[in-house]
């Protein structure tokens, strides 16, 4: 735990990963920050128009399940822009690129 102090004090902010750790500099880490906040915006955006029944999750759009629907963003820029998954479907878009 040493070594992240040192980089603590070099100004880089340090995340643990699952496997590891991961350093940024002041800026990159400010930038990764406003996009985090931005994503969950747009998720609490959708939960909400979800709870008064202006968006519907009907059906997964890649195997056609009904259980355990959720949204996936493939561009956040464009919050509009999303398709209705189920949580394995969800998973390997995720995974893709």
């Amino acid at each position: 735990m040493e070594h992240i102090a040192q980089f603590e004090q070099l100004g880089l902010h340090v995340t643990h990963l699952g496997d590891g750790f991961r350093c940024w500099d002041a800026e990159e880490y400010k930038h990764i920050v406003r996009r985090q906040k931005y994503k969950e915006q747009v998720r609490k955006r959708d939960r909400l128009k979800e709870k008064r029944g202006r968006l519907v999750k009907r059906a997964c759009e890649n195997c056609g399940t009904t259980k355990r629907l959720e949204f996936h963003h493939t561009l956040y820029q464009q919050p509009r822009k999303r398709e209705v998954l189920c949580r394995s479907c969800h998973k390997k878009a995720d995974n893709v690129g």
